[in-house]
């Protein structure tokens, strides 16, 4: 083959080889410190805007009915769940500050006090009820 000319398979080699070789000297650049010693000065500012940088673009952001792991890494920093799993994957409160399993179809969840959504409004009940309706009947995609 000459050098002017590559088959689709021969450019996906060079490629995988090419990106295989970033993540490796990503890997071997060793840690950010200087980073981590500034992120660690500073204050947390309330409100303002978030913004994030993708490889890929989510497929959606709903908080419920996507598996795939880009929409997962865009809907950690965006939604909080009722319970979270601590770094032994056993269950701990986060929006919730307790719950009672009555039997295998109801848990009654206590909620925490004081969170509030960005515009302000404190999180009920009823908030919690409309997202598990949601996920009973999600709209598209999920």
């Amino acid at each position: 083959m000459s050098e002017s000319k590559m088959n689709r398979g021969e450019l996906l080699k060079k490629g995988g080889a090419a990106g295989a070789g970033a993540v490796a000297a990503g890997a071997l650049s060793g840690p950010a410190s200087a980073a981590r010693r500034r992120r660690a000065a500073v204050t947390p500012k309330r409100g303002g805007r978030l913004t994030w940088a993708l490889e890929q673009d989510p497929a959606h952001i709903a908080p419920f009915g996507g598996i795939l792991t880009m929409t997962r890494t865009v809907q950690e920093p965006v939604y909080e769940s009722l319970l979270e799993w601590d770094r032994q994957l056993n269950l701990k409160p986060a929006l919730a500050s307790g719950w009672k399993v009555r039997n295998s179809r109801q848990i009654d969840f206590d909620l925490r006090r004081g969170v509030r959504f960005h515009n302000g409004k404190e999180l009920t009940a009823e908030d919690c009820v409309y997202s598990f309706l949601q996920q009973l009947n999600p709209p598209l995609p999920g």
